[in-house]
């Protein structure tokens, strides 16, 4: 057990296994209310609460969403897609007008050089 100059204490597990007397095992503190089983045939990493566990350990088995949190994803999303095809059409559009804007220009501009060009007569 190793304490720091505020107070606060850190410990070091080490755990052996029996069956194998050179194999030791050192691990985080909140590690040792759990362990693991790799099933190398099956392909599975099984995790469980150990026996030696405080009462209440769980391993909590999924990602729950409570209403108000599924309500925001579901905003966040429906904003994010509104803003996508907005701003996409506001692109297109943009360069939609601008090369009407061109194309109308290089009309007028020919039209102007026809009637600036002196009329012959035969």
């Amino acid at each position: 057990m190793l304490d720091d100059y505020l107070g606060h204490q850190c410990a070091i597990t080490v755990n052996y296994i029996s069956d194998q007397a050179s194999m030791v095992i050192l691990g985080d503190a909140f590690l040792r209310n759990f362990f693991t089983q790799y099933d190398y045939r099956d392909h599975k990493v099984v995790i469980g609460v150990s026996t030696n566990a405080p009462e209440g350990t769980l391993i909590d088995d999924g990602q729950k969403f409570t209403g108000w949190q599924i309500f925001g994803i579901f905003i966040a999303f429906t904003v994010l897609i509104i803003s996508t095809i907005i701003g996409s059409w506001c692109f297109v559009t943009r360069c939609v007008v601008k090369k009407y804007r061109e194309n109308k220009q290089r009309a007028v501009q020919s039209v102007l050089e026809e009637l600036n060009q002196p009329i012959t007569t035969i």
